[in-house]
Formats: structure tokens, C-alpha cells, sequence
């Protein structure tokens, strides 16, 4: 697969570290930690040559969350917790790195870098001194 095309794929959740102190970090609530602690997102990323844009498709038993956007342009976005913020994406590394940051209007900014690796992808999330990490193996 082309190094440019290594993020384009379905990826099945299989573990995180520290979900929860992240979550709490960013003042969400218990119920919805809770929620989180027992999801298991398959993410799916797509990439249109006519429209220049990524589309990232994130989908659990518990919620669905699609971004489109064409790189470096920001775009109106929700956090996990919805709250509003405006996003800017960017493709790096050759295609093998994807991050997105959230510059929110009410509570603490969010950054999220999704990395390609040999099996499928590590996902962290960053905010402040708050960070968790997700795994994801490629599905065929």
C-alpha cells in the first residue's frame, strides 16, 4: 500500500490507557466515562480525489461521529463531550499521520493524532497535561 494511502481503511477498536483520567481531566461526567470505558469504536477513514477532502467516521453501539474536511481548513466541530469548537486538520509524515486540533469556545482545547503503524493505528488524545491512548488493528 502506498505510504500516502496507509491511513485509508476500517480499523476495529482493541485497547486503550487512561480513558477515564483523561476524561475526567476534561471534566466530563461519570455516566458518560462510563459510557466511554465500554465502547468499541470502529473508526473508518476515506479520502475523495475530487473534493480534496478525509472523511473519519468513528461508530459505536453508543454514538456515531462523522468529520469531513479538506486539510488545514477549519471546519465547525463538536468534542467527544459536545462542546463546540472550530477544528483544523492536517495530513503528515507522507500520509501516515493524521491530526486534528479542537479550539474550543468553552473548557479546555483538544488534540488528537491518529499514526499509522504495522498492524493498524495508535489514536492519542491530548489536552492540557491530560493524555489517553487507543489502539486500532486494520480490518481486511
Amino acid at each position: 500500500m502506498a505510504a500516502d494511502l496507509m491511513l485509508i481503511g476500517k480499523f476495529k477498536y482493541e485497547s486503550a490507557e487512561n480513558v477515564d483520567e483523561y476524561l475526567c481531566g476534561l471534566g466530563v461526567g461519570l455516566v458518560l466515562r462510563k459510557v466511554q470505558s465500554v465502547a468499541r469504536p470502529v473508526i473508518e477513514i476515506s479520502f475523495s480525489q475530487e473534493t480534496n477532502e478525509w472523511t473519519v467516521v468513528s461508530e459505536s453501539v453508543f454514538k456515531t461521529k462523522q468529520i469531513v474536511f479538506a486539510p488545514m481548513q477549519k471546519f465547525k466541530d463538536r468534542t467527544f463531550d459536545s462542546r463546540k469548537c472550530k477544528t483544523v486538520a492536517e495530513i503528515a509524515d507522507n500520509g501516515k499521520r493524521m491530526t486534528w486540533e479542537q479550539i474550543c469556545a468553552e473548557g479546555p482545547d483538544v488534540k488528537t493524532i491518529i499514526t499509522v503503524t504495522e498492524t493498524g493505528l495508535n489514536l492519542v488524545m491530548q489536552s492540557g497535561q491530560y493524555s489517553c491512548q487507543q489502539t486500532y488493528s486494520r480490518q481486511v
